[in-house]
């Protein structure tokens, strides 16, 4: 079946191919069925009115609709279906699949009427993508799932995190990356332009391997460069994408995102329109709530990101640097997904502090950062770092919480140390006796600080 003709609802097609007739009586020589679906609401997904009718299946297809009721006796099962709505299962085209390989029954999406889902969105499909689809191939699966190529994962693989463009060697590599991936069974490419390393990327080399995809008859699907300020050139550059490469175009999870961007859907509805009369095969999917899941990192300048957390740290070092990563957070929140309030950001998963979960920034008033430092006897001392609001720890004025962390996350030691037993001539030095055990010590593999807001000796400057 083409993929441009997945959203469609597979055992209609099917229904098509039968006598107009035989949809509205029942046959003379009435066949045996292993299922039989009762007197129920029928949907069948091609605008027509909802009608009552029996449905019959065999052999994992549905071979008969009709208005007619249908013996049940010729039936092995009979589900009495009055009062319930039939139709054919639900395609989720926008799925992170992950967990897949341990809930392979996939109940979470069975029990919505999901059949199939499309994984590896945002940029994020697996590479390499063979070995991974022969992963799902062991597990026995509750629904049907495909998956797309990501192209974060293969620029990742080829140029790290680096904000630059490829070379022309680079490019090349990613093209037949993404040719393998169309060959091991990809429905298409995916890209997520708002994420690091593909927010680095031009629309010329998204184009690029976008024909690679179109090549073997696949799909693109965009979580666009931008959903708030910058949505428009977001919209009108995936567009672009499609009509160069001539590939069906998915704007995924389509939103606006920021009090200042509100209503514009209008405008990026029409310019939608406007694609497909221009023959541009553009389409939309969207969830049904009015918030978003995503990384934190989408709070931070992606400027700021580039070559990993290390080059981050490095950069929140620098006094100038730090100032234009605290005002493009600030911005951020105030105008994109913080949306001006920071009740609205709620963290879901913190691994290095499971006691976040569920709260949002305004209800956890402290300055937290993992620190390098030491442990020798009864004396603690951790290096000069950065906060994750940008103000040196040495610019904290506490009471403090010391955290001593384990590899798996788990604290294995707290101790609360007053402002005085702090040394903030080089490194954070506590005086005092800190209660760590022979066992702990060996498995300490962080240090986590925290400070109350409104303590700091230094401000943002």
């Amino acid at each position: 079946m083409p993929l441009r003709y997945l959203h469609r609802p597979t055992w209609l097609c099917l229904i098509a191919l039968l006598p107009a007739a035989q949809l509205r009586a029942q046959p003379r020589f009435a066949a045996r069925y292993d299922v039989l679906i009762s007197r129920g609401t029928l949907i069948d997904g091609s605008g027509a009115a909802r009608r009552v009718a029996d449905v019959a299946i065999r052999g994992g297809r549905v071979v008969m609709v009709s208005t007619i009721p249908l013996a049940p006796a010729r039936a092995s099962r009979v589900i009495d279906a009055r009062g319930l709505i039939v139709a054919p299962g639900f395609i989720d085209l926008h799925a992170h699949l992950e967990p897949i390989l341990d809930m392979p029954d996939a109940q979470s999406h069975v029990r919505q009427g999901v059949t199939l889902a499309l994984g590896g969105p945002d940029g994020g499909g697996s590479w390499p993508f063979g070995t991974y689809i022969d992963s799902v191939r062991t597990r026995r699966l509750g629904m049907n799932v495909a998956f797309l190529a990501g192209h974060n994962s293969i620029r990742r693989a080829v140029m790290r995190t680096e904000n630059r463009a490829p070379s022309a060697a680079e490019l090349t590599r990613m093209e037949s990356m993404v040719a393998q991936s169309m060959h091991d069974g990809a429905f298409g490419l995916s890209t997520g332009l708002r994420y690091v390393p593909g927010t680095y990327s031009k629309t010329d080399e998204v184009v690029a391997l976008s024909r690679i995809a179109a090549d073997s008859g696949g799909i693109y699907t965009s979580h666009l460069r931008e959903e708030g300020v910058g949505l428009i050139e977001g919209v009108a550059e995936a567009i672009e994408i499609g009509r160069q490469a001539r590939i069906p175009i998915v704007l995924t999870h389509h939103k606006v995102v920021g009090r200042l961007m509100w209503g514009r859907s209008v405008q990026t509805l029409g310019m939608v329109d406007s694609a497909r009369r221009a023959g541009v095969d553009v389409m939309l999917d969207q969830y049904p709530y009015t918030a978003s899941y995503t990384s934190l990192s989408v709070l931070v300048p992606s400027w700021a990101l580039a070559g990993g957390t290390a080059a981050l740290q490095a950069r929140m070092e620098d006094r100038v640097l730090r100032d234009s990563i605290v005002r493009g957070i600030v911005e951020l929140l105030r105008n994109d997904r913080g949306g001006g309030d920071l009740q609205r950001v709620q963290f879901s998963r913190v691994a290095w502090d499971p006691s976040l979960n569920g709260k949002t920034t305004r209800t956890r008033r402290q300055h937290v950062v993992v620190v390098r430092g030491y442990i020798d006897g009864d004396r603690v001392t951790l290096l000069p770092a950065t906060t994750s609001e940008g103000i040196p720890t040495d610019g904290l004025n506490g009471p403090y919480r010391v955290d001593l962390v384990d590899g798996t996350g788990a604290v294995v030691a707290t101790h609360r140390v007053s402002a005085s037993m702090v040394d903030h001539s080089r490194a954070m030095t506590f005086l005092a006796a800190i209660p760590v055990s022979a066992r702990a010590t060996a498995t300490v593999s962080a240090i986590r600080l925290s400070a109350p807001f409104g303590t700091t000796t230094r401000a943002f400057r």
